[in-house]
């Protein structure tokens, strides 16, 4: 969602900072800040102007602008699945009688995969990395491990063990949390 507003506003992502609200997959994005400003506004009328706010590897339906003025929050492309069920079964249902399932698509590009990182020459990144899905997750794991090596004292937005955080949620239920990070320490704030 970061790369997404940073591709919109002309700006690097690293001066791109969401807060989230949520769960995994079910996040929302309160406010926005590029370079420390505000721009909440600015970004949610974007999404409200074009209505195709969606990464790449996420399948959505263009939104109703009436839908998204009423949550004047950053949507998460996955809210497809949720608040559109029909549509997305059915694109489901059609792109398994012409591709097959999901996890055989993945499967087959990821034999493509290891055959090239089988070759000790590749030097550049295979094409197929785009058809298998999960868009910048390499970049987000190079920050938080960044953020924690060099002590950057950043906040990283992580998936984390929800430990009492959110009450009435399991102890060990999955969360999406902002941490700050630093070095030779345990996640604080989380």
């Amino acid at each position: 969602m970061r790369t997404g507003v940073a591709k919109t506003f002309s700006s690097h992502v690293d001066d791109v900072e969401i807060e989230f609200i949520g769960l995994n997959h079910f996040s929302f994005g309160r406010s926005v800040t590029i370079k420390g400003v505000d721009h909440t506004k600015e970004v949610m009328q974007s999404i409200l102007d074009d209505s195709a706010y969606k990464p790449a590897n996420i399948v959505a339906d263009d939104w109703s602008k009436t839908f998204l003025a009423s949550f004047n929050l950053l949507p998460n492309p996955y809210h497809s699945y949720y608040f559109k069920p029909a549509a997305m079964l059915q694109k489901s249902i059609e792109s398994y009688k012409q591709k097959g399932t999901r996890a055989e698509i993945v499967q087959e590009v990821e034999k493509e995969l290891f055959k090239k990182y089988a070759n000790i020459n590749l030097a550049e990144k295979p094409k197929e990395l785009e058809q298998r899905g999960g868009a910048y997750y390499s970049e987000a794991a190079c920050s938080v491990m960044t953020s924690i090596y060099n002590n950057k004292n950043d906040i990283q937005t992580i998936n984390t063990v929800n430990k009492g955080t959110i009450t009435g949620l399991a102890y060990d239920a999955v969360i999406v949390n902002k941490c700050t990070y630093w070095i030779k320490r345990s996640p604080a704030n989380c």
